[in-house]
């Protein structure tokens, strides 16, 4: 029987050009969480970006944020995996003022080294070092024009991985930072298992997020190392969250 599902967000229940979560995958996701089966979200974005994404129903769900360095419920941190001072350190001196901006995430504040994020928000604040941030830092990111070729940019930093890059930006998290763990610290909370458990995501960074799922899905196309890891491979995420509600 299935107790908890957790869905990746870009790629999955965000698809194409859309910016919102649709009326269907949100109804799918009340009737699922009416049958007293737990709802995780699981993203590489911020917990303030997740709460705003899915305000309607925010406080049924567990967010595993920044690509699995931060699990918050109600305002609650219930999990983290910070980025240490010394990776700090070397990100801002190895990045900061050589391109567009270099950003610093705490739990719901975005400190900012640089020229304005293009999406910035209210909880965005302008910095000139680091030390001026008091709060722990989850994940960071550098930012230049989108044209800019990605693989100029120097990638290593000690102690972080990268969890996204394109389009002129480069994100990292704490090295022991992923969805799969922060789900296995999620589920020890709730008393479940892998085998209450399942997932749906669409790369290789939910790979290790199925590995902690009885049931999981992938919107990988055939042959990817996400669908090769996934049990099923679905054409939507409402498919796959159909299959959980009728279960």
């Amino acid at each position: 029987m299935i107790k908890l599902l957790v869905c990746d967000v870009d790629g999955t229940l965000l698809t194409g050009e859309a910016s919102r979560i649709s009326d269907d995958v949100i109804k799918l996701l009340c009737g699922i969480y009416d049958k007293n089966i737990k709802l995780a979200i699981a993203s590489g974005r911020s917990y303030t970006d997740l709460c705003e994404l899915f305000a309607e129903i925010s406080d049924k769900l567990y967010f595993i944020c920044h690509d699995g360095a931060l699990c918050m419920n109600q305002g609650k941190v219930l999990y983290r995996k910070s980025v240490t001072g010394e990776s700090i350190a070397q990100f801002a001196s190895q990045y900061s003022g050589r391109y567009k901006c270099t950003a610093f995430y705490g739990t719901d504040k975005c400190y900012v080294i640089g020229s304005q994020l293009p999406a910035a928000g209210k909880n965005t604040v302008i910095i000139k070092k680091p030390y001026e941030i008091k709060e722990q830092i989850y994940k960071l990111a550098v930012y230049d024009d989108e044209s800019t070729d990605i693989n100029t940019i120097p990638a290593s930093v000690h102690g972080l991985r990268i969890c996204s890059h394109a389009g002129g930006c480069l994100e990292y998290v704490s090295s022991f930072a992923n969805k799969g763990a922060a789900l296995c610290d999620l589920q020890n909370r709730l008393f479940l298992t892998k085998f209450d458990t399942a997932a749906i995501g669409n790369d290789v960074n939910d790979i290790k997020m199925f590995r902690n799922a009885k049931y999981s899905a992938s919107l990988s196309p055939y042959g990817s190392e996400a669908a090769q890891a996934a049990e099923y491979k679905v054409a939507s995420a409402e498919e796959f969250l159909a299959m959980v509600l009728h279960s």
